[in-house]
């Protein structure tokens, strides 16, 4: 099930998709993808470590809801997709 955060369309807040309970011992992160299913939520300034994808959310309509997905090739060859809700609210 994916993840589910609560984001006010005013704000500017880093977000992660934390792989290190998948990956295998000496497995990281070489490439990552992260896209989300509206352009509305701005996704931008997305980087990572060998376990960790860290992205910052900003804007999206309030009451609608979107999806972040974050795709990523490891050292060992396999290719790793998780997402992440988002509701938009003002706070």
């Amino acid at each position: 099930m994916p993840h589910q955060f609560t984001h006010d369309p005013q704000e500017k807040n880093d977000y992660a998709f934390d792989w290190s309970q998948i990956l295998a011992v000496g497995e990281a992160i070489l490439t990552h993808d992260v896209s989300v299913s509206d352009d509305s939520l701005t996704v931008d300034t997305v980087s990572h470590t060998d376990s960790i994808v860290v992205y910052w959310v900003s804007d999206g309509v309030s009451g609608q809801r979107y999806m972040v997905t974050c795709h990523v090739s490891t050292n060992l060859g396999r290719e790793l997709e998780r997402s992440a809700r988002f509701l938009v609210n003002d706070r």
